[in-house]
């Protein structure tokens, strides 16, 4: 692999242009990384499996993982074919995308969409280790879109580090063993997981954030009827910002996932104990078995007691 020797001080590249002059100006380092993993599948590969029904909505055409990436980096000024796809474990490092620089920390994914001008180079002092992969489908701009990133924002901290570092290596493992056909298709699987634990990753409220503290309190007391001013008080936010925090994470307002919550519960407890509806009703918050098994109807197209009955005929 051809690795681009850049590096970073107080005059980093602030534009495209500058970033090519450095680029044809130094040599190249031929001999990667200590510990590199690199995988490339040949191109007539790609186009078959962007041709088959199994991986044409996404499918994988490189990955690896560079270890303390000393002198590691890209300028691309009309970008690649692939949507370029991140992941930075340690060190630090930068990404530019037209003349905006983002610095990259440990925890940062990075989003480079496929035909986007950018360069990114590593920490000169602080090196990065990344995870990568590159990208093509039918399915990855929405796939992408889930993750909420923009070309001017193409990063977010990542929460759950320890599952997408599992699953990148995964990735990465999956494109090293078996065929190439088998290769291709298990890093399509992976990779389709991993972009979706991402989008779950974005929509998970920190520790203390005051969208987690929401949740909690309505988790903790469904069988309470908890008024939304309150709950907002609680969490230290008025109750407009509160509505608009639960609409963008959960597609619906504050009583919608209260109702959730509770619908689940019921479910539950259908299906493993023999209470009476109307004790089920109760403990999940509603007073009138009436109202609950009409709540109840409308959320699952049946009543509590049909649901219950069809549920325990159709377990294994």
């Amino acid at each position: 692999m051809v690795i681009s020797i850049l590096t970073m001080d107080n005059s980093i590249l602030t534009s495209r242009r500058a970033h090519l002059r450095v680029e044809q100006s130094l040599p190249r380092l031929m001999d990667g990384f200590p510990n590199q993993r690199l995988v490339v599948l040949p191109r007539p590969l790609i186009r078959r499996t962007l041709a088959s029904p199994i991986t044409e909505r996404l499918s994988v055409t490189d990955a690896g993982f560079f270890p303390h990436a000393r002198r590691h980096g890209r300028v691309r000024p009309a970008g690649v074919p692939e949507t370029i796809f991140i992941f930075c474990v340690g060190g630090r490092g930068q990404v530019s995308l037209g003349d905006t620089i983002h610095n990259v920390r440990p925890a940062d994914f990075i989003v480079i969409p496929y035909g986007t001008p950018h360069s990114y180079i590593a920490s000169d002092s602080d090196p990065w280790s990344i995870w990568w992969f590159h990208a093509r489908g039918t399915d990855l701009q929405e796939l992408t879109d889930a993750l909420d990133v923009t070309t001017t924002q193409p990063s977010f901290a990542v929460k759950g580090v320890e599952r997408i570092i599992h699953l990148m290596d995964d990735l990465v493992s999956k494109l090293e063993v078996g065929s190439e056909t088998q290769a291709a298709l298990g890093a399509s699987g992976v990779a389709w997981h991993l972009l979706v634990e991402l989008a779950l990753d974005r929509l998970t409220p920190e520790h203390g954030d005051p969208l987690q503290i929401a949740m909690t309190r309505i988790a903790d007391s469904l069988a309470s009827s908890l008024r939304v001013p309150d709950i907002a008080a609680e969490a230290g936010v008025s109750v407009s910002y509160l509505s608009a925090m639960f609409k963008k994470t959960t597609g619906g307002g504050v009583l919608a996932y209260q109702t959730d919550l509770r619908m689940r519960k019921a479910r539950s407890l259908l299906e493993e104990t023999d209470l009476s509806v109307g004790s089920i009703a109760e403990r999940v918050g509603y007073a009138d078995q009436l109202y609950f098994s009409k709540v109840f109807r409308t959320k699952h197209g049946q009543n509590p007691s049909e649901f219950r009955r069809q549920t325990r005929m159709s377990a294994p």
